[in-house]
């Protein structure tokens, strides 16, 4: 029992289908989450102790090139410690840390300086 010739066709069709889908699909990037701009942080501990270092990491969104967050370091008597961070053009991925000697309690703001 042999294949007929539209047996043929939709096979070779289905076939060429497949191909042009998985190579399509590695051509294809992943969509990026940014729908405006944004920034988003952590920070790595809820609570520290003197002489310990905190991180802080965050995204900011759209990425592009130059773009600097300004982290605030606040005091218990409100004065504060800045750091300007500049972000990853490609990501805009950005880190810093803070050793707790300059501080005894800590609160932290992010900001996109204008």
């Amino acid at each position: 029992m042999g294949w007929t010739i539209n047996q043929r066709a939709v096979l070779l069709v289905s076939v060429a289908v497949l191909f042009a889908v998985s190579f399509l699909a590695l051509e294809i990037q992943p969509a990026d989450a940014c729908y405006g701009p944004s920034i988003t942080s952590d920070i790595d501990k809820t609570q520290i102790l003197l002489n310990q270092t905190v991180t802080v990491t965050g995204k900011v969104c759209p990425a592009a090139e130059n773009k600097t967050v300004r982290i605030a370091y606040t005091r218990p008597d409100y004065t504060y410690i800045e750091q300007y961070i500049l972000t990853d053009p490609v990501t805009g991925n950005f880190s810093a840390t803070m050793r707790s000697s300059f501080f005894t309690a800590l609160s932290c703001a992010r900001s996109l300086p204008a």
